[in-house]
């Protein structure tokens, strides 16, 4: 199956686009713990992605693969506990290095790397850190609190590279990754680690409309929609093109907060915008020419 390279751009950006609803629907979810969230937002997640399927198979994974799904479950967990325990701005930025861990892999392993990705990456970097710095807000929040929320960022943004990585490189020498199933297998390791935590609340099961509605929007259009994006992406384009787009999810946050809730966007704060979608740009210019994707995931 050919996929223009515009197509595999749009794959990475809607990615990105829909990662960043992942603040709307929490915002929505105001009486559940951190804890409660998670564990539901993998239980609607797999049921989306078991009705996707149509069945579900513990062995479904060759043991070559057993350590992608892991990566993803943990990616979701240490970034949903980096916004809680320390301010968006700085668990954003941080999140945002993932390419440069994708760059280093590639170095390490002594892979050619397109000038434009590095150079990318530090416009868009440096973009994102400023658009941040406008709205970092350390009140409310310990030092224990942020440094506890910035290491969980950096785990979340290492996992993730390393995850895209694996993808691409598997894709690109030819074998046969069945994303599907590591889409299941991703939730249902998030459903079995969250069980002990939150299955024997009684809270956890009081859920009115308002919240049931939050949780289907966190699990299906910030979640399971965006994974499988991240996956049909993460194999057929380089894992630090990839993640250069991913650092535009804070920029797609921060307008759907001003088009849902009416949060106030600053001259300088969409100057700074432009900064990172042109590091983007940088990152993203490529020749033209069709991507080979398999026919079947």
């Amino acid at each position: 199956m050919q996929f223009s390279w515009a197509g595999i751009m749009f794959y990475s950006l809607a990615c990105a686009a829909l990662w960043a609803s992942t603040g709307i629907f929490i915002k929505i979810i105001d009486d559940l713990s951190i804890d409660q969230i998670i564990f539901w937002r993998f239980i609607i997640a797999a049921m989306g992605s078991f009705f996707i399927i149509k069945k579900f198979v513990l062995n479904g994974i060759d043991k070559t693969y057993a350590i992608m799904p892991l990566l993803m479950t943990v990616y979701y967990i240490a970034a949903s506990y980096s916004f809680y325990f320390s301010p968006i701005a700085i668990a954003a930025l941080i999140i945002g290095i993932s390419p440069l861990f994708t760059l280093m892999i590639r170095f390490f392993l002594k892979e050619k790397i397109n000038s434009g990705e590095v150079l990318g990456f530090i416009i868009a970097f440096i973009g994102l850190g400023l658009f941040l710095s406008e709205s970092s807000n350390m009140q409310g929040y310990t030092l224990q609190s942020i440094l506890a929320g910035s290491g969980m960022a950096l785990a979340a943004a290492f996992v993730r590279a390393v995850y895209s990585y694996i993808i691409w490189h598997k894709n690109k020498v030819g074998e046969t990754i069945n994303l599907e199933n590591i889409n299941l297998h991703t939730f249902f390791i998030g459903i079995v680690i969250f069980i002990p935590f939150s299955s024997m609340q009684s809270s956890t099961y009081d859920l009115d409309l308002y919240t049931i509605t939050g949780l289907i929007g966190l699990a299906i259009v910030a979640t399971l929609i965006p994974n499988i994006l991240n996956n049909k992406a993460s194999r057929a384009i380089s894992p630090s093109v990839h993640n250069t787009i991913g650092m535009s999810t804070p920029i797609f946050a921060s307008i759907m907060a001003w088009i849902f809730l009416g949060e106030a966007q600053t001259l300088s704060s969409a100057l700074y915008m432009l900064i990172v979608v042109a590091g983007i740009f940088v990152t993203t210019r490529r020749p033209r020419q069709s991507v080979k994707l398999p026919t079947r995931d």
